[in-house]
Parts: structure tokens; sequence; C-alpha cells
């Protein structure tokens, strides 16, 4: 499924809605579908990778395949058959087997000195100890009683073998806790055409250099607007305020710890708590890519109340606007907050935030293609960014904006397989002096209003639309699908960040015909 899949069949369920339910007043509301997120990757994912790094949940991925073979080879099976001695004797001569017999009534060959031989308890020789002389029984007694700790010792190591395995998976789930946003976790983005700051498209033919995608439209706009002062602070942040930070900063020693003491300085009043929410699984939100992921939880995030769009509209797009199956958690996310404590690692909150700003920008894209839909593409991919991703980390705080590569630019040259990109906006370093505290919780502040216009100026237009019967005319998300096929180096690769619609190209070329077929 691709990440903004599920619009092929909207026309038909507002239809389906507007005939039980003809007004707005009293909408019913739907049920929540149940997706599946997997809580371990599995085996599709790791199988798609190019390259697949070493880290933590590669080596388990490899203990998995590996290790029931690996026992089998190393202890075989106890209960194997093997030829009796008569057996063997009628392979040799008279002479040879009169040679064999008085070597058996001696006790036969000293095999200690032999890399795993298991020795018979009670049975080994000291060091520089003579070698004695048995008797047939007393030979014939030994022969058992090795045989019998022979087997018991191969049957014991085979069952330690196994419980290494499963101890060592156990023990590992239980005191270590790998992050699934590791290295293999990013190429799995980037092959699926969602790009971390800094990315680069390969270089194609005739071109001397790598190339990176095409910025946002309102980038500029956006650094402008963090910088401006903020009438929202209820009061400008003190010196006060900055030692007590930065002492919290200081004393934080877990990412638990920077979460409940120090983000609340830079979150500071927070004037509707209905609207933002953290630490919940996105477990209704629809696969932003092949399924082999799971779901997305966020530590901070903003959106808008439930209440403030139209239940049917919530309904139609469940799986990109409404991220929670708790229907009193905000929708429609668009500003997240990644954080990590001194031990954290930088390039995981990176991916962390890459992921939720996508699936963010993604909600709000599936809502302007509902909003705009009729005509061009081009309201909807505006190339502008409309979610902002934060990260804080270090005493540092880094924004950045998520946009979506429009159809036309991903079209032609290197961004012809582009989807989403995330860039970075600015960087400020809060623990450095009060100015640089105060300059960028300013930014933050201002970011997060920003991020609430764009949502809240989307719903109001989509409560204004009217629920109207299906039209035959291709929407823009209609017109994005057609770009994408009708481009020959984009034929028979999936759409992972394209709105699709199911059914709406036949419709298209009845009312329009083919325009490659010659009148």
């Amino acid at each position: 499924m691709t990440p903004i899949d599920g619009l092929g069949s909207s026309k038909r369920r507002r239809n389906a809605v507007q005939q039980q339910h003809p007004t707005r007043s009293h909408p019913r509301r739907a049920k929540r579908r149940k997706i599946k997120h997997p809580t371990k990757r599995p085996a599709e994912f790791w199988d798609a990778l190019s390259d697949i790094d070493l880290t933590p949940e590669a080596l388990e991925e490899w203990e998995r395949r590996a290790a029931p073979d690996e026992v089998e080879r190393s202890f075989p099976q106890v209960n194997a058959r093997h030829p009796s001695a008569a057996c063997l004797l009628s392979r040799f001569g008279k002479a040879r087997s009169l040679e064999l017999k008085r070597l058996a009534r001696g006790g036969g060959p000293d095999l200690s000195d032999i890399r795993g031989y298991p020795p018979a308890k009670g049975m080994g020789r000291q060091k520089n100890q003579p070698r004695r002389r048995l008797s047939t029984q007393a030979a014939h007694n030994r022969s058992r009683r090795d045989s019998a700790n022979t087997a018991k010792t191969a049957a014991s190591r085979s069952s330690a073998a196994k419980s290494v395995y499963s101890s060592t998976a156990t023990a590992r789930s239980r005191t270590t806790t790998n992050s699934p946003y590791d290295r293999a976790f990013q190429q799995h983005l980037i092959r699926h055409g969602i790009y971390p700051d800094g990315y680069e498209y390969p270089a194609e033919e005739g071109q001397d250099r790598p190339q990176a995608p095409r910025p946002p439209d309102n980038l500029a706009e956006i650094r402008d607007l963090l910088t401006r002062p903020c009438p929202r602070l209820a009061e400008r942040p003190t010196d006060e305020q900055f030692g007590r930070f930065r002492r919290e900063d200081t004393q934080a020693a877990k990412e638990q710890q920077v979460k409940t003491c120090v983000v609340h300085f830079i979150e500071g009043d927070v004037a509707d708590m209905k609207a933002v929410s953290g630490d919940v699984p996105f477990t209704n939100l629809d696969h932003l890519t092949d399924g082999t992921i799971s779901a997305s939880k966020p530590d901070l995030f903003h959106g808008a109340r439930p209440e403030q769009l139209d239940q049917r509209i919530c309904d139609e797009l469940s799986g990109h606007v409404v991220p929670s199956t708790q229907e009193d958690l905000p929708i429609l996310p668009n500003f997240f907050v990644a954080v990590k404590g001194p031990d954290g690692s930088l390039a995981v909150a990176a991916r962390q935030a890459l992921y939720d700003g996508t699936l963010g920008e993604r909600g709000i894209l599936s809502l302007r293609a509902f909003v705009y839909g009729q005509g061009d593409a081009e309201p909807v991919f505006d190339n502008k960014a409309h979610t902002i991703s934060e990260i804080y980390h270090g005493g540092q705080l880094k924004i950045y904006a998520i946009h979506a590569i429009p159809p036309a630019a991903a079209a032609n040259g290197p961004a012809r397989q582009g989807r989403f990109s995330m860039m970075q906006v600015k960087t400020f370093a809060l623990t450095s002096g009060p100015d640089e505290y105060r300059v960028g919780v300013t930014a933050h502040v201002n970011a997060r209003a920003w991020a609430k216009a764009q949502r809240d100026t989307l719903i109001s237009l989509a409560n204004r639309k009217p629920c109207s019967g299906a039209s035959s005319e291709p929407t823009a998300v209609d017109v994005a699908a057609e770009s994408h096929d009708a481009h020959p180096a984009r034929r028979g690769q999936p759409r992972t960040a394209l709105p699709q619609t199911a059914g709406v190209r036949r419709r298209y070329l009845l009312r329009h015909g083919d325009g490659n077929q010659q009148g």
C-alpha cells in the first residue's frame, strides 16, 4: 500500500454516506478499522533491502534464520542407527578381525586426546597414569557406559544449544530496547521515496554530481517567521527561567526525564491541551510503505480537536487524518517533536522525525485533495511545506519542514522518483545562553502556531465544501496519478507518495478519450 492510498473509493464512500445522512446535523460515527502494524520486522523487510547494515535487529534476524540449521549441523540426531560390531567385522579379513578383537579386549584405543571427545564421568585418566588393561567383561561394561554417556552428553548439548538461542533472544528483549529507527529503517524509507535531510539523488547519465530534491517554495518564509517576535508568549523568557531550564537539562539522565522536566520549558503554556498528545502509537493510520515497519509513536505532537473536522470527512479520510482509534485524541497532526536523552542518538531522532512528519504531511495532502478535488493537481501539490518536525537532543533544537514533491517535478530529471522530503529550517543551541534560549523558544512557539494555522485553514475549507454527489470529473489526485503513469521512466514503479483514485483513469478516458490515440 502506498502512503496516500485509500482515496480510491472516496467518491463511492461519499455517496453512500450522503444517502444515509443527507444532512450534517446528526452524522453517525463509522466503525473504526483494525489495521495491523507489525511489532517485529518480517522477513520481507530484510529481503527488500539491497544492503543490510550490522544492526541489533539484523543480527537477531540472522540468528532466527541460521540458529535452527546450526543446531542441527552441530549436534546430529542421538538416536541415529549405527551398524553392529558383527557387521563391521565382516568387512575385514580373518587376520584383521582377530587383531581388532585383541585390541578391543584391552579396552580399545585411548581417544581422550581427540578434540571434542566427551570422556565418561569417573573414567578419565590422570596425567602420566599408566593405562590399565581391562578384562573382556570390564571392557564390555565400559563400552556400554561410554556409549550411554556419549548419547546423554550429545542430547544435553543439543538441548543446551537450543536453550542458549532462546534464552539469548529472551534476555536481549528484556535487557535491551532495539530502536526501530535504525539504518535499515532509513534505507527502507529512501527506497519508498521518503528522503531525509541532506539526501541527494544518484547522479544520472550526463550529470557531474548528485542533485538534492527541490526545497519547498515557502522555506524562506518559514525561516523568516521563526525569528519574528511572538505575541503568543505570555511573557518573555527570563534569565532565571533559562537557569532553571539549563539545570534541568543538565541533570536529566534519561529520555523520560527530558520529556517530563525539560520539554515543558520549551513548550510553555499550551492554549488547548485537547490538541496536544504524545507517546501514542498511530495504529489507525494506513501503512506508509509496504506494511513491514511498525506504527509511528511520536514523543509529542499537536493536531486539531476531533470535533473541528466534519465527522463524515473524518470517516472518509480516517486512514490518513485520524492517527489513533481513541476518538478523543487530536486528529490531523502536523507538528511533531522527537526527544532524545543524553545517551540517545541524533540519527535515530532524525529518522523518527522524518517518519512522523511524513505521516502528518500525508494527512494534510489527503485533506487538500478533498478540498481541491476538481481540475489540476497544482493546488494539492503546491511544493510547499505544511508540516513541522522538531528534534530536541543535547540542548539543541532542530526544526525541519516536510513537503511533498509535486508530480510534475517527480516526472522529470533526478526527482522523478521523489515523494516526500525533509529539510532543515533552523537549529538553536538553547543551552548556550539566555539570548539563544529566548530565540529558540520563540521559534518553537512560532512554528507551532504556523502549523496550527495551516491545519485550521484547511479544516475550515473542508467543512465548507458541500458534500454533493460524486462527480465524474477527474480530481487533482487523479491528475497526479495520470502524470505518474504517463511518464515512461515511472511506469511500473510504486506511487509511494502520490494519492491514487481507483477507477478514475477509466472514467477519465471514457469521458475525454486517450490523448495518445490518433484521431
